[in-house]
């Protein structure tokens, strides 16, 4: 048989599977909603797992082959951050102008009032094939969000069409034509969020990953740029 990861057509999960090699229909083998890593035992009988979501820390457990939990390894802690008092990371999904469903998530700050218009941090890294917007627990991301939330700020992660994780056709969409698609994506994402009433249209950060550096720019006719906000290079290990 073949051991694989996939989605099982939820986009922003990961799930282990079985196939034989004689084909046939796929097996899901683990059951909870969410990210799974496993690790395969060398006789394929058993397999360390590691399962998270978006509001819950990683828990590792051995599981058997056919995705029973056996022991538990580590139990994540979700009571550790009551205290905190953790903004609620919703999934949305946004239409852009030629009708591709975009992926996006959105943290509430603090205290969130509908009836009022609040700041806007558009978070996003675009490159091919690497969505963001993910059920999965992401120390580093996840904890900074919060922390921007806090502050007042409403979080908006959003992954255009090519970094959405939907295959090699959607990966493939911005091939010789890098960035125009993506631009155009963020376009539309910011649109949807400010005609729901509660995004600031003059206060928009737009937060840029890529190739270890981060920029903060607003290129789009939702609201024109505004250089409020400026944050430099991250270093990485042997750069």
């Amino acid at each position: 048989a073949v051991w694989y990861h996939g989605d099982g057509g939820v986009w922003r999960n990961q799930q282990l599977f079985r196939v034989g090699l004689a084909g046939g229909d796929p097996e899901r083998i683990t059951r909870e909603d969410g990210w799974h890593v496993a690790m395969l035992a060398p006789d394929r009988h058993s397999f360390v797992d590691e399962w998270s979501r978006i509001d819950e820390p990683p828990t590792t457990t051995v599981r058997g082959a056919d995705g029973a939990i056996l022991s538990t390894i580590a139990k994540g802690r979700k009571e550790l951050l009551e205290s905190f008092r953790l903004s609620k990371a919703r999934f949305v999904e946004i239409p852009a102008r030629d009708g591709v469903v975009l992926e996006a998530m959105i943290v509430e700050p603090r205290d969130f009032d509908p009836r009022q218009r609040h700041p806007v941090l558009l978070h996003q890294y675009s490159g091919p094939h690497t969505p963001r917007v993910l059920d999965r627990w992401r120390w580093r991301d996840q904890l900074w969000h919060q922390r921007m939330a806090q502050k007042g700020w409403l979080v908006f992660v959003v992954d255009c069409r090519t970094a959405g994780g939907k295959g090699r056709a959607s990966a493939c969409a911005g091939y010789r034509q890098l960035g125009r698609l993506e631009l155009r994506d963020h376009e539309d994402a910011l649109d949807g969020l400010v005609a729901q009433g509660w995004a600031d249209p003059a206060r928009i950060a737009k937060l840029i990953e890529t190739a270890g550096v981060v920029r903060v720019s607003l290129p789009t006719k939702t609201a024109p740029l505004s250089s409020t906000v400026r944050v430099g290079a991250r270093p990485r290990s042997g750069t």
